[in-house]
């Protein structure tokens, strides 16, 4: 489903003491330079800091989402420097959500993720080869329906979608419907009985 790119890990839910603990150990190399690093980077022109920006921060340029994300280190330099850095990194990168089995846990925390950070990226969803799992396309439609996490089923069916792609597309617009959870689960049991005749899995 996605083209080729350059992945890398990432842990959006970081331990900051780590992150502390790093540069704590990184201060006592040399006395701290109050005019240091962010200053010359900010004295440049704002042409030449996204140049340094996107040599640090977009290469690789997709990020494989992993259930601890760390955001690059960059950023941290001071707010400025913050606010610019991030603004490309989330609007440039793209971030790959490996979904196993229909089970979009890890989607649904890195969407409350970006919400927190009040940020918003281009999110690809992985599905996985063996994704027949109906409870868990149940659970995730549900938070859809919540408005806790994203899916399929705003554009028109991808004629790429495979089989089960296909279901999880028909369910996601089921419950992106203005309906009651109690209408949504009607249809969406409805569904299953129908995709259950072409592909038994579903009625597992």
């Amino acid at each position: 489903m996605a083209n080729k790119r350059k992945q890398t890990d990432v842990n959006p839910f970081a331990n900051a003491r780590t992150t502390r603990q790093s540069n704590k150990r990184r201060q006592t190399h040399a006395p701290a330079d109050k005019r240091g690093p962010q200053s010359r980077l900010l004295a440049l022109a704002p042409e030449l800091r996204n140049r340094v920006y996107e040599y640090a921060l977009l290469e690789p340029d997709t990020v494989v989402v992993t259930t601890s994300l760390q955001q690059p280190a960059l950023p941290r330099v001071n707010k400025q420097v913050r606010g610019e850095a991030l603004d490309l990194y989330y609007g440039t990168i793209f971030f790959d959500v490996h979904i196993i089995d229909c089970d979009a846990t890890l989607l649904a925390q890195f969407e409350q993720y970006l919400d927190v950070l009040n940020r918003k990226c281009s999110v690809r969803m992985l599905m996985s080869a063996t994704g027949e799992d109906w409870t868990n396309l149940v659970a995730w439609c549900r938070l859809i329906h919540e408005g806790k996490c994203g899916g399929f089923g705003t554009l028109g069916l991808d004629e790429s979608f495979d089989d089960s792609e296909a279901v999880i597309h028909a369910a996601h617009r089921i419950v992106k419907m203005d309906w009651s959870w109690a209408a949504c689960e009607k249809e969406l049991a409805e569904l299953r009985l129908l995709v259950g005749r072409i592909n038994s899995a579903w009625l597992r």
